[in-house]
């Protein structure tokens, strides 16, 4: 049985529009069957194609943490704009 409370991943992309396709494949195959998915996804997506449009840096970092209790939070940074974060709230329920 594992004893880690949290799970967290991170990618670096190259900073073009094909990237945001490219995250939230990576994202989807992270949260694999867990119960907010899709609006994780949505969540990167929005936030992945905004730094892709607007940052002037050559790549974008994403980092997702799964929680102990199936919280998901998720942030994507560049260097000039900073980072955009994001919480998808699981409530109850098992993954």
């Amino acid at each position: 049985m594992s004893t880690r409370t949290q799970r967290t991943e991170t990618a670096v992309l190259p900073a073009t529009e094909a990237s945001v396709g490219e995250a939230r494949r990576w994202l989807s195959k992270i949260l694999d069957n867990h119960p907010r998915s899709d609006d994780a996804v949505l969540l990167l997506s929005e936030a992945a194609t905004n730094s892709v449009l607007h940052t002037g840096s050559p790549h974008i970092s994403i980092t997702v943490t799964i929680e102990k209790n199936h919280d998901v939070l998720g942030a994507v940074r560049s260097s000039d704009l900073g980072e955009a974060r994001w919480l998808v709230e699981l409530g109850c329920g098992a993954f």
